[in-house]
């Protein structure tokens, strides 16, 4: 074994071990388990993952350092797409798309609430934009079934 994958191991068995060690619930959670499915997914190397609502990358930039996968992040806001662009600019791994994904092709107004920012919810004085939406069955009909994972951020989707 490698000094790097040494490293690695001992940094994986420490955050397990204070995950389990977590009052509660969640402490209950990860000692019985539990997955935030961000780790042990079936992710390889070169495989596909979809970030939909990829607002600064981070989730994105995760999944590549940990399986060193392919990533496609659609990111609407303008100012988060250009993170994006700028964050990932020398990453050949990542395809930034300035869009949401949605049921249909449209436009749409998203109210501009940071990483809650919605197509629904918001009040008179959020900052509003246009925004494109492709519909999430034509790049399904690009790619196939080689996608390996799909994040899905609609914490700012609820009415």
């Amino acid at each position: 074994m490698s000094l790097g994958q040494k490293i690695i191991d001992a940094i994986e068995n420490r955050r397990d071990r204070q995950r389990k060690s977590q009052p509660g619930a969640t402490g209950q959670f990860w000692q019985d388990g539990g997955n935030l499915l961000l780790y042990d997914l079936p992710v390889t190397t070169g495989s596909l993952v979809i970030d939909a609502g990829g607002y600064e990358g981070e989730w994105s930039a995760g999944m590549i350092s940990r399986y060193g996968c392919r990533s496609q992040v659609f990111e609407p806001v303008p100012a988060f797409f250009e993170y994006c662009q700028t964050y990932f600019k020398n990453n050949n791994l990542v395809q930034i798309h300035k869009a949401a994904l949605g049921g249909s092709n449209r436009k749409t107004t998203f109210n501009l609430l940071d990483n809650g920012t919605s197509e629904y919810r918001g009040d008179n004085n959020a900052q509003h934009i246009e925004a494109d939406v492709i519909d999430v069955a034509s790049i399904f009909a690009e790619v196939g079934t080689r996608v390996a994972c799909f994040k899905l951020n609609i914490e700012g989707g609820g009415i």
